[in-house]
């Protein structure tokens, strides 16, 4: 019998905070130095900002600074202008669409073996399809490392039925299970020696 060792990664949503100033943070710790503190505590984060712009080399070059001294790992959101803009229509609009994942994807991959994930956060609003989700998929394939794991989370009703989540699996995706009461969620089985689960709670 093989004993399987499980690795968890535990973090929040970005590290800047106003109210964490006064309860999470050192009253006197410098803005440049809170990255690095947060890192003390916990071993990962998903960066939100990454969502809504591209940032800067020297912006990620200083996260990848800034946590050096830990086992610290990051996950980076998808730009919102494939999941929100174009609903993952790449085709609508693939020069731009194309422009935009590589100046994404150009910044981001500087964390290296840092960067521990892309995660996708669809709207409400997008349907299963799976003809759609497989030339989205190919699409970041041709740009994004595929050593690089991709967690999708999905929040329609249409999604949550094993038969979509072993679409997923084939497709190359790692599945999120984003709880919340403002919508349905499926915890899959599955395999859990080849498996990875992301986890979200609002």
């Amino acid at each position: 019998m093989t004993n399987r060792v499980m690795e968890a990664y535990i973090g929040t949503s970005g590290w800047e905070y106003y109210d964490w100033r006064q309860h999470f943070y050192p009253p006197d710790i410098k803005s440049a130095d809170r990255l690095s503190y947060y890192a003390s505590i916990f071993n990962a984060v998903e960066v939100n900002s990454t969502f809504y712009r591209i940032p800067r080399p020297s912006t990620v070059d200083r996260w990848r600074e800034a946590t050096e001294a830990f086992p610290f790992f990051f996950v980076c959101k998808l730009h919102r202008y494939f999941t929100h803009n174009l609903k993952l229509n790449i085709e609508s609009n693939r020069e731009e669409a194309t422009r935009t994942l590589n100046d994404w994807w150009k910044s981001i991959s500087r964390l290296g073996d840092r960067l521990k994930g892309i995660l996708v956060q669809l709207p409400p609003s997008i349907v299963w399809d799976l003809e759609l989700v497989r030339g989205f998929v190919n699409f970041l394939k041709s740009v994004i490392s595929e050593s690089v794991p991709v967690f999708i989370e999905a929040r329609h009703v249409s999604w949550m039925t094993s038969e979509v989540y072993m679409s997923i699996k084939e497709l190359g995706l790692n599945w999120v299970v984003s709880h919340s009461p403002r919508w349905k969620y499926m915890l899959p089985e599955s395999d859990r020696s080849v498996y990875r689960l992301y986890l979200r709670f609002h």
